[in-house]
């Protein structure tokens, strides 16, 4: 069942007719930064234009994968400093680092498509079995295209990561729970589940791999 949407006041910045591109985007990223129920509220559940979102993404995906590929080239070359690599250590260190931008450009949108394909299945499934899908899979896709802001957040080095992730728990959430027209709980449900099984996984890996490693040291002694 499809429940009927009814927008707040003007449409969200990126998809408004007669405005810029770059002045639509700046001003979407502030209004999810800042003001994410607003913004979920104006954007239309479905509109049948895929691109729109995507490209969306695209960009954030891309500033973010850029500012992460060079912070590891700042690492690299101050661990090189730091240990006294010569020059022949430095310029494989810089060829190395051209390789990566080039898997930057290249495996960015790649990798973009894939986890929004993947999850928008996933999430849209979950929300379908927690009764909370009151739109089509396309609304579900439209949120995590545009929650996708959070790779924004790789631009702060170290704890970039952290603060992106959990910004983007907040922005699933709050965006599942206006484009679906449900309740905050059954949003956070649909969100939490994949996360925390996934959290679960990695941690479950984590300490094999931990176990793995001390037999293998308790063995050289």
């Amino acid at each position: 069942m499809t429940t009927p949407y009814e927008p707040t006041e003007g449409a969200i910045p990126w998809e408004a007719p007669g405005v810029s591109p770059v002045q639509g985007w700046l001003d979407s990223v502030k209004l999810l930064v800042t003001a994410a129920t607003d913004f979920f509220r104006r954007m239309a559940p479905t509109t049948g234009n895929y691109l729109k979102p995507f490209l969306f993404a695209l960009v954030c995906a891309y500033i973010g994968a850029l500012f992460g590929w060079i912070y590891n080239m700042v690492f690299q070359v101050s661990l090189g400093a730091l240990f006294g690599l010569r020059d022949a250590g430095m310029l494989s260190g810089l060829v190395g680092g051209g390789m990566g931008l080039i898997g930057v450009i290249f495996f960015t949108p790649i990798g973009l498509v894939l986890g929004l394909i993947v999850g928008t299945l996933v999430f849209h499934l979950l929300l379908v079995l927690l009764k909370a899908a009151t739109q089509p899979w396309e609304a579900t896709f439209r949120v995590l295209a545009y929650a996708s802001v959070n790779n924004l957040a790789q631009v702060v080095p170290v704890l970039g990561w952290l603060i992106g992730f959990l910004l983007w728990i907040y922005l699933a959430i709050v965006g599942f729970r206006e484009a679906h027209r449900t309740t905050t709980g059954k949003a956070a449900l649909a969100v939490l589940i994949p996360v925390g099984v996934l959290c679960l996984c990695i941690g479950a890996l984590a300490a094999l791999g931990g176990l793995a490693l001390l037999g293998a040291l308790r063995r050289i002694e």
